[in-house]
């Protein structure tokens, strides 16, 4: 982790006190500005300060109330570039904690244990929401053995007793599957997230190809499955193997909205057309869903209610907490509403 790094751990009134050789008690009163300490001492906290690069406003609040009233998002930044899909559950976070006299911290780096240690006892951050949740994630043990308040967006496979936020990726699968069915499409083509995101057990990717699944089997369909990078190009020639690998394919579901561009562009220049040959669904943003032509049908996704909903039932939790009141656990579901837009139509023949 480098020097520079936002969650490192800050210096602290006792690190301050122990290189200028004095007592906290007495940092605490320079820090307070009180007269009752000699100018020799003095002199040598604030060139402890200086040398620490300690932030005295920052930690007399701490000091005071024991908060630093700042909330900090662990979004390590994996499977691909960052996009408005990412951005939007920044801004949902930061528009909750905005008005609840709380800051707002992204950490984008991929922290190891030790980070994460760090990180709490830097008390930089009273607390923090985790996304690309994995279903056996080290970080929610690690955070209730040090007793970190936290809340997930996304879940892990056995419930912790820690609070989540998620979206229902396994129901918004079936609902594009029920209306592919519904419109007379039996063989259908999925592009599943990265194989490094299955690998490493990714909760939101695991439950995508399981609603996939079990769609199939509940509706009688033949499935054909491809796992792709998250990039327009990976996605766009992941559905031209899909379709030559089986060229009954009417239909195609994607997991990720800023792919689905890709695989438009990429079945347009196979002389295939869109919906009139073949059916594309996605999950996306609204902001995004618009912006192709024709635009995208599929399922909306919320991630700036995402976002919103988990900083909120932190900042909740962390109030409760200053005040002493019995703590609770959360688990807030957000349902899949299918958007029919412009990229499907019955099954025609080809």
């Amino acid at each position: 982790m480098s020097e520079d790094a936002a969650f490192r751990r800050l210096p602290t009134i006792v690190d301050v006190a122990e290189l200028a050789g004095v007592s906290v008690s007495t940092v605490s009163r320079v820090l307070n500005d009180r007269s009752d300490v000699s100018p020799r001492t003095r002199a040598k906290i604030q060139a402890a300060i200086a040398e620490l690069e300690f932030a005295p406003r920052v930690s007399a609040q701490r000091l005071v109330g024991g908060r630093s009233h700042t909330v900090s998002m662990l979004f390590p930044k994996a499977y691909g570039q960052w996009s408005n899909y990412e951005l939007d559950f920044l801004l949902g976070a930061a528009n909750a904690t905005s008005g609840r006299n709380y800051f707002f911290h992204l950490a984008p780096e991929t922290l190891s244990p030790a980070d994460f240690r760090a990180l709490y006892a830097s008390g930089a951050a009273e607390g923090a929401i985790l996304l690309q949740i994995t279903e056996d994630d080290w970080r929610v043990s690690l955070a209730m053995e040090l007793g970190f308040p936290c809340v997930m967006i996304g879940r892990t496979a056995f419930d912790h007793g820690v609070s989540w936020v998620d979206f229902d990726f396994e129901g918004a699968v079936g609902a594009m599957m029920d209306h592919l069915a519904h419109i007379g499409h039996r063989s259908i083509g999925f592009i599943g997230r990265p194989a490094e995101s299955l690998a490493a057990g990714l909760g939101s990717s695991l439950r995508l190809q399981r609603g996939f699944q079990d769609a199939v089997d509940r509706l009688n369909l033949v499935p054909h499955t491809m796992a792709s990078d998250l990039d327009p190009i990976s996605a766009g020639q992941t559905a031209l193997s899909l379709i030559d690998s089986a060229p009954e394919i009417t239909a195609i579901v994607a997991t990720n909205g800023r792919s689905a561009g890709g695989i438009m562009h990429a079945l347009r220049g196979r002389g295939l057309r869109v919906p009139d040959d073949v059916s594309v669904l996605t999950i996306a943003t609204p902001s995004l869903a618009v912006m192709t032509t024709p635009e995208l049908s599929g399922v909306d996704f919320p991630s700036a209610e995402l976002g919103f909903h988990a900083a909120n039932v932190l900042v909740r939790r962390l109030d409760e907490l200053a005040l002493g009141q019995p703590q609770r656990t959360e688990r807030i579901l957000l349902p899949a509403h299918l958007t029919l837009r412009g990229t499907t139509a019955p099954v025609s023949t080809r």
